[in-house]
């Protein structure tokens, strides 16, 4: 719970707090390539089953933020006189191993002395992205969306008991919104929420089989760059607010 408070207050804090900028003191949103860097705070929520024994209780369920750092490229294009925008971009979220559940066996309600302890952790996330945008406020930002795929890969040990380590991947959507402000014809700094869904990842160890639904909040902050965003600028057609 407290994890999500202070999400959320980061969240309203970056969302009110960036339009301050003052327009005129920015650059212009630019076509082209572009590459960045952000740092990712990621609530993960690890749904947690086994698919072959009742037995098996779940005592806890870790949600603590992460922070993982993001690495990303792709390309931007204006149309419709500049006024509209639309992006494409590739990129990987660097894993963080965290342990998400606990399982114990043979006991209801838990002991305080689990016959095995179960883990699951995250790993690298690959993703790719579609962003349809609006342009807007003297040139300076873009609004867009955010629709795409994810390949994670997914850890699941477990210790005591029938101990085993398993590593899986599994591929999921994402859906978001985003904001960047262009500081130049070349930076610019962004904010957006994504929420991804790897759906279900199945394990097995002997008869067991188990199961992780991980699905992911993340609020990201970074900056990028635009190749050829001063050449640009001369080049660009009315938009909306000048």
């Amino acid at each position: 719970m407290k994890q999500k408070i202070i999400f959320s207050l980061l969240t309203g804090v970056a969302v009110f707090a960036v339009p301050c900028v003052s327009y005129a003191d920015l650059g212009a949103i630019q076509p082209g390539f572009f590459v960045g860097l952000a740092a990712d705070g990621v609530i993960p929520n690890y749904g947690f089953k086994t698919t072959t024994s009742s037995d098996i209780v779940i005592k806890k369920t870790s949600n603590s933020m992460l922070l993982r750092p993001d690495i990303y490229g792709g390309y931007g294009e204006l149309v419709a006189s500049n006024n509209l925008y639309i992006g494409f971009d590739v990129g990987l979220q660097l894993g963080a191993k965290k342990t998400v559940e606990m399982g114990y066996y043979n006991s209801t309600p838990p002991s305080s002395s689990p016959v095995a302890v179960t883990s699951g952790s995250e790993g690298t996330v690959y993703y790719a992205d579609v962003m349809p945008g609006f342009v807007f406020g003297n040139q300076s930002n873009v609004f867009y969306g955010i629709v795409g795929a994810a390949h994670g890969s997914f850890d699941l040990s477990q210790t005591g008991n029938a101990p085993f380590a398993q590593s899986e991947g599994h591929f999921g959507y994402r859906i978001g919104v985003g904001d960047t402000f262009a500081l130049t014809d070349s930076f610019g700094v962004g904010i957006k929420y994504v929420f991804t869904n790897f759906g279900d990842v199945g394990f097995t160890n002997g008869t067991f089989q188990y199961q992780l639904s991980p699905k992911n909040n993340e609020l990201s902050l970074g900056i990028s760059y635009t190749f050829g965003g001063s050449s640009n600028a001369d080049a660009r057609g009315p938009f909306v607010g000048d």
